[in-house]
């Protein structure tokens, strides 16, 4: 099942919980994968979320949670500018869009 809410007033909390218990081992791992595989999506929601709600403070939680409540993963996202602030620190500018090298 999906359950999508809010949680301190600029969190939009994605959160998907499997009906049957699941095995596991490995799946925080191939989750998160997916997850940053999908970030330009969140990343987009946000912006978007942004750009309605006067909020620079606004991010996107995904969380799989597993039968039994435990949680199995959750990654949060905070918009494409945050994406490039951390690339810039990171030094990574081969991954930056050209117009912020010029």
């Amino acid at each position: 099942s999906v359950e999508v809410k809010v949680e301190d007033k600029s969190k939009f909390v994605y959160e998907y919980t499997y009906e049957e218990q699941q095995d596991v081992s490995g799946a925080e791992e191939i989750l998160l994968s997916e997850l940053e595989k999908n970030s330009s999506t969140f990343n987009s929601g946000v912006e978007q979320f942004k750009s309605i709600i006067d909020d620079s403070n606004i991010s996107v939680i995904v969380r799989y949670i597993d039968a039994d409540g435990t949680l199995i993963c959750e990654k949060e996202f905070f918009g494409d500018w945050y994406i490039i602030k951390d690339l810039i620190k990171k030094g990574v500018r081969s991954e930056l869009p050209f117009w912020i090298l010029i």
